[in-house]
């Protein structure tokens, strides 16, 4: 597969998705390599049960049954899954006045609207309400770097590009990041500066409390 593999029992395969590398198959042939499809040619019929953004490196799963495909579902739906995330951002988070956007700290919280931006697919756009959809960030500083910042993120919600929408609105794009930061943060990375860092869940198969984890390499 070309894949470093986490996790893999009868019911579960979990990898860790290097940056670049699609979930799932996109449109064309040209995006048809992707996490599923090479798990696939070990596996027929395995199925993601999430998915991360192409950019975002870490850890991802896929189901090799139904039945654990169906729970593991239910519990990404019911937020029942915890995952943590790591970035390097240009700078600290703060309250950008953006309409919309709740800024806490203590702990920290970001929480806003979003919607996608249909004249610039796949881009999302920070909205000052409904019927934009809601999305809730937790964040917590780890390490300074030379003016950069280390943080710990925990999205409560799942909406598209949520971590990096949240940080871009918070005026801490995260390096690399050639969606939502300017040209002279983007180009302070060769890669999107985030990495999926742990999961947490209830094992389809033996019900026990899970937790993978992966080091990013930055």
């Amino acid at each position: 597969m070309d894949l470093t593999v986490l996790h893999d029992d009868s019911h579960l395969l979990i990898v860790d998705k290097p940056p670049g590398l699609l979930s799932v198959p996109g449109r064309g042939p040209e995006k048809a390599d992707c996490v599923v499809s090479r798990a696939a040619s070990r596996f027929p019929g395995i199925r993601e049960v999430h998915r991360l953004d192409q950019s975002t490196s870490g850890i991802l799963m896929l189901a090799k049954t139904a039945e654990a495909h169906r729970r593991l579902s239910k519990d990404f739906a019911d937020r029942r899954v915890t995952k943590v995330y790591l970035a390097i951002a240009a700078a600290m988070p703060r309250d950008t006045g953006l309409p919309g956007l709740r800024f806490e700290t203590d702990p920290g919280r970001i929480t806003l609207y979003q919607h996608l931006d249909t004249g610039n697919r796949p881009m999302q756009m920070a909205v000052p309400g409904p019927p934009g959809r809601k999305a809730v960030t937790e964040w917590t500083i780890l390490e300074r770097r030379d003016g950069r910042v280390v943080l710990e993120l925990r999205p409560l919600t799942g909406r598209t590009h949520q971590l990096r929408l949240a940080l871009a609105a918070c005026g801490a794009p995260i390096l690399g990041d050639r969606l939502y930061s300017p040209v002279e943060i983007r180009d302070m990375a060769g890669r999107l500066m985030l990495h999926a860092s742990i999961l947490s869940f209830t094992h389809p198969g033996t019900g026990e409390s899970t937790e993978i984890v992966s080091a990013p390499v930055f």
